[in-house]
């Protein structure tokens, strides 16, 4: 009951009001839409703006994405325990690929891989994705609910795209399986070039280094004639934490306690090839630490978690 004639002092007093719209920029009040709602915080900014025609909105989201992009040492504790929650839930899940197994199947098995793992969440779908289906980003594949739960076959790659979240913080893991055990010889190089791409970004990140830095690291490191598969110029990734996107200033310098994936896409649709691998990185003092190191990323290693 007091919150509207306490908003009120405030405006008349002339004090900006801080809202945090998860994204930076200007506080954009729309009206209600024809069709669907508006969030709560675009509904906020609209009722703020009808009842006080002259109040100042700021945007929260900068100081939101300082506070939350560098870990406290208790919140690492909890990265770290989310992360080896996930890779021990993808070691489970890869002794359950096989073909005629289902995507939907695997997911599965890894939710309760996870929820053994002592995680009361699963931050995001977990993204299984194998043979034609893997060639296409999950905004596009999840659009369609009939290309989300095929049985793999023999000669295919599998992808997981997975995350456990333990304490309240998540992590996002991934990895790429062959479904019959073996990688094709071009599947293992391509594997093998994605992998020396997210090594040559590890080797470059320290403090003081921005994202952007990271991004022409990672343009150095692919060849010339891979570069038209990659996904996107993001290869670094993006900020963990709460979320598996937790707000995050692009142009700021990583410091000691941003922890971020490393995950380089590739999507080569003419030769019908799809490798993914993406780790969680901890900026430390002096350099990184690959908190899911202990993870295999080596195509022997991936085909013998398989067999």
């Amino acid at each position: 009951e007091q919150l509207p004639l306490r908003v009120a002092d405030w405006v008349a007093a002339g004090r900006t009001l801080w809202v945090n719209p998860d994204a930076p920029g200007p506080v954009a009040t729309r009206r209600p839409v024809f069709v669907g709602a508006l969030g709560p915080v675009e509904t906020l900014a609209l009722r703020l703006r009808g009842d006080h025609p002259a109040v100042t909105l700021g945007n929260a989201y900068p100081l939101v994405a300082q506070a939350r992009m560098r870990k406290s040492p208790a919140e690492v504790q909890r990265m770290r325990a989310a992360a080896d929650a996930t890779a021990e839930a993808i070691r489970v899940t890869a002794q359950a690929i096989a073909p005629g197994v289902t995507e939907a199947a695997l997911q599965g098995v890894f939710e309760a891989a996870c929820r053994k793992q002592g995680a009361l969440q699963i931050p995001f779908t977990p993204i299984v994705k194998s043979g034609p289906n893997s060639l296409w980003p999950w905004r596009i594949l999840a659009a369609h609910a009939h290309r989300r739960n095929r049985a793999m076959e023999a000669g295919e790659l599998v992808i997981q795209d997975v995350g456990c979240a333990v304490d309240g913080y998540v992590s996002d893991v991934g990895r790429t399986f062959p479904v019959d055990g073996a990688f094709t010889p071009v599947q293992r190089q391509k594997l093998e070039m994605i992998t020396r791409v997210s090594d040559a970004v590890i080797a470059a990140v320290r403090p003081g280094v921005t994202l952007a830095e990271l991004t022409r690291t990672a343009y150095l490191a692919i060849p010339d004639d891979e570069k038209r598969y990659m996904q996107t110029p993001s290869y670094f990734g993006h900020h963990l934490g709460l979320s598996s996107g937790d707000p995050s200033l692009p142009e700021e310098p990583l410091a000691p306690g941003m922890v971020f994936t490393m995950e380089p896409w590739y999507y080569n649709h003419d030769l019908g090839i799809s490798v993914f691998v993406e780790d969680v990185l901890l900026v430390t003092d002096d350099g990184v630490e690959n908190l899911t190191r202990a993870l295999p990323r080596s195509p022997e290693e991936l085909e013998k978690m398989v067999r």
